[in-house]
């Protein structure tokens, strides 16, 4: 697991050609720092820390001065002498004879030693940054570096291009208001939140494949300071990206992904955050009354933790558990050493508040979390890094959930989910639903006596029978209408929501009301879903749906058959037509027809037309299957369908109470 300590520490390596470093400036240094040290002057001196200043980092950066050229090469012309390569064979010599091997020799020590470097026209040097000797920035400079490694910064901003968000050094230059800018528009503002402390040195090592038998190496120490002062002043929503990005390399990640560790230690670190997110549902209240959270249907008793999680469910679906704060771990706490409390770091979007009390009342809480409090803020459910639930109302919230009902169930498998599931959706059932008598029983599930119900459950679930999947089948119309107390609930179901309608207001349109739930799963776990509610809760009424080109092929079916019987009923009208004419007709002995008038009245033929009655009047196809569809839906306690055909929603014929997968 990487360090998660301040200040946090990194390291990287260059190597530097002849046209990245000036080998005169580095002369100059050296010359300078023997005759101080000859002196007696100290030019190791650090720059003063004061109390608005917190050490967040400290880089070292260890580059190696390839020799130069012994001689310029001309086209078409002599070569010269490199005067570049006597001044590295000197400063060889000198340091050899006045610093010993490996023993770091200070040439400076600033603010102004790191520079940024936007790339000239016709440069060959990359975009990064300079290193200037203090107070010679305005000269030519001692060495160029290029830009350090990129993953914190395609963590953070993968598709981000610009000079200032290649990585935190871009961008902690970038932000300081005594540079140029380095990007056109506002992105921050003449406030200084960062310091760069930087200390320059060069030592040797032996080398004898060299010339001079070492090498040269210029030491780069950036100790990034903090101002605590400025650092939460709000910044133009650019800056506050970079700063984003400062942060979120500088203060250590459990998860981080740098080079140093293997692509199995990341993931395993990962994995390891990711479980320390899930928490266990907590305990239930010493007053409560467990049994109350053991549904009647369920012929199989909840476990202590199902019963748990199922009252959290409850909960959450009511909306009477959720704050406005964060999930836990979102925000980390660290110490500025600020005298007005402790800081807040979300990670996810960069921002840092300051939390806590002062004063005594600060000392007061610190000393309580180290005694009683400490376990309960402290406990397996919350890291001593977490902000204590005092600090989580200080904090700004990054998604209100407050208005959110429902929650995701995330437990592992084996546990019972869809146990825990079913309950829910027997406890929990609409407020305008009416309650149903549960007959000894049911038509669309194999009767199961009570006196077998222990027996099944020590039976495993491959030992049960193949379920039968109760498609929907608006054919053959809503199931269990011969028993009476289902056609009772049934009516009652159809009479307490007719009319009843929900707006949706992403679909922007009116929606008819049920109080079925509906769960979406693959189609693979269909019959699992369906043996499962038949084995824990026999008497649940669910039907499963196949789509809406099979709801339609239903439809037309009971067309076909209504046309059937029409013309059928119109051939029976043409006989009876046919038999009543023949008794109305004789003949004579001249076989002449004579015409039998019965009360003045003439009978055609054409008068026998079958004319469908008003109420029977037929409607649309798309009509029926709403109508139809909506009363077999609010006959059942469960609809299961697919992703596939959940599309069937966009003609928003329902609305669901609950939605699972």
């Amino acid at each position: 697991m990487p360090d998660t300590t301040l200040p946090s520490t990194s390291s990287h390596f260059f190597e530097l050609d002849q046209l990245s470093y000036d080998v005169d400036q580095i002369v100059k240094g050296v010359d300078a720092a023997l005759k101080a040290k000859k002196e007696g002057k100290d030019k190791t001196a650090s720059l003063s820390t004061p109390s608005s200043l917190f050490h967040l980092h400290t880089c070292s950066i260890e580059t190696t001065l390839k020799v130069p050229a012994t001689q310029i090469y001309y086209w078409n012309g002599r070569n010269q002498p490199n005067p570049a390569y006597g001044l590295y064979t000197d400063l060889c010599a000198k340091l050899s004879d006045c610093v010993d091997p490996f023993a770091p020799l200070d040439i400076g020590h600033g603010e102004d030693v790191v520079r940024p470097f936007m790339g000239e026209p016709g440069s060959r040097q990359p975009p990064g940054v300079n290193i200037y000797l203090p107070g010679a920035h305005k000269k030519k400079h001692l060495a160029h570096l290029g830009s350090l490694t990129k993953t914190p910064s395609k963590e953070w901003i993968p598709s981000a291009s610009a000079w200032d968000s290649q990585n935190w050094l871009h961008g902690v230059l970038a932000l300081n208001p005594k540079l140029d800018p380095v990007r056109k528009g506002k992105y921050r503002d003449e406030k200084e939140r960062f310091k760069l402390d930087t200390a320059l040195q060069v030592c040797w090592i032996p080398e004898d494949s060299t010339p001079g038998g070492l090498d040269i190496k210029v030491l780069v120490t950036i100790k990034v300071l903090v101002k605590t002062d400025t650092i939460f002043d709000p910044l133009p929503e650019i800056g506050h990206d970079i700063l984003g990005l400062i942060l979120h390399t500088l203060i250590p990640s459990p998860t981080a992904t740098d080079g140093y560790i293997s692509e199995l230690e990341a993931r395993a670190n990962a994995l390891n955050a990711f479980y320390a997110c899930l928490r266990p549902a907590p305990d239930l209240p010493f007053n409560s009354a467990a049994g109350q959270l053991q549904p009647k249907e369920m012929v199989s008793k909840l476990l202590p933790f199902q019963t748990r999680t199922v009252r959290v469910l409850l909960q959450r679906e009511q909306g009477s558990s959720l704050k406005e704060t964060d999930p836990l771990g979102f925000w980390k706490t660290y110490d500025f050493g600020t005298q007005n409390g402790k800081v807040a770091y979300r990670r996810l979007t960069g921002d840092l508040k300051i939390v806590g009390c002062a004063g005594e009342a600060g000392q007061k809480a610190k000393t309580e979390r180290k005694g009683k409090r400490k376990a309960l803020e402290a406990s397996p459910e919350r890291d001593l890094d977490d902000l204590t639930h005092q600090e989580e109302t200080e904090v700004p919230v990054l998604l209100d959930l407050s208005g959110v009902r429902g929650t995701m169930l995330c437990e592992e498998m084996g546990l019972g989910k869809t146990v825990e599931s079913i309950a829910l959706v027997l406890l929990n059932r609409h407020p305008l639903s009416k309650p149903r008598r549960v007959p000894s029983s049911s038509p669309q599930l194999d009767p199961q006596r009570p006196e077998k119900a222990k027996s099944a459950k020590s039976k495993s679930f491959k030992s049960q029978p193949a379920a039968i999947v109760p498609v929907i089948d608006l054919l053959r119309g809503t199931p269990g209408m011969e028993i009476d107390q289902i056609r009772e609930w049934v009516q009652g179901e159809q009479a307490a929501f007719e009319g009843k309608k929900a707006w949706d207001e992403q679909a922007q349109l009116h929606v008819t009301e049920v109080a079925t739930t509906l769960i979406v799963t693959p189609p693979s776990l269909i019959k699992q879903w369906v043996a499962e509610m038949q084995r824990h809760a026999p008497s649940m009424r669910l039907c499963v749906y196949e789509g809406w080109k099979s709801l339609q092929k239903g439809v037309e079916k009971q067309r076909s058959a209504r046309m059937r019987a029409a013309e059928a009923e119109k051939k029976r009208k043409a006989v009876e037509f046919r038999d009543q004419t023949r008794k109305k007709y004789s003949r004579s002995n001249s076989s002449k027809r004579i015409k039998v008038e019965e009360a003045n009245q003439v009978i055609d033929v054409d008068e026998v037309e079958v004319k469908p009655r008003v109420e029977e009047e037929e409607e649309g196809t798309l009509q029926i299957t709403q109508r139809q569809f909506v009363e077999y839906v609010r006959a059942h306690d469960v609809v299961i369908t697919t992703y596939q055909d959940c599309k069937l929603w966009s003609f928003g014929l329902t609305v669901m109470k609950r939605v699972m997968g």
